[in-house]
């Protein structure tokens, strides 16, 4: 049977007070009782336009994660060409 782990995150939160945006969240995990030994999120903001807008999105992504036995994984992601969408609904009777 399955065993249910609940992992706790410690991290940091980067905020440009002036412009009121969010520049980095950094979660780390704590240690888990499992393969892997530690996980690390990092995931940066940046302005980006959007029809008119300037909306602070996510730019990119590393997590990183260190298993027991000492081998390394490291997997990045860069977003871009934003599209804004948009949708409508109404509840029928």
């Amino acid at each position: 049977m399955p065993k249910a782990i609940v992992d706790a995150y410690r991290g940091f939160l980067y905020i440009d007070t002036e412009a009121a945006a969010i520049l980095r969240l950094t979660l780390v995990a704590r240690p888990l009782p499992v393969p892997v030994r530690k996980g690390t999120l990092t995931l940066d903001y940046a302005d980006a336009a959007l029809r008119g807008g300037v909306f602070n999105l996510p730019l990119s992504f590393t997590v990183t994660v260190q298993l027991q036995r000492g081998a390394k994984i490291r997997n990045e992601a860069v977003f871009h060409h934003y599209q804004r969408s948009s949708a409508s609904s109404r509840v029928l009777p």
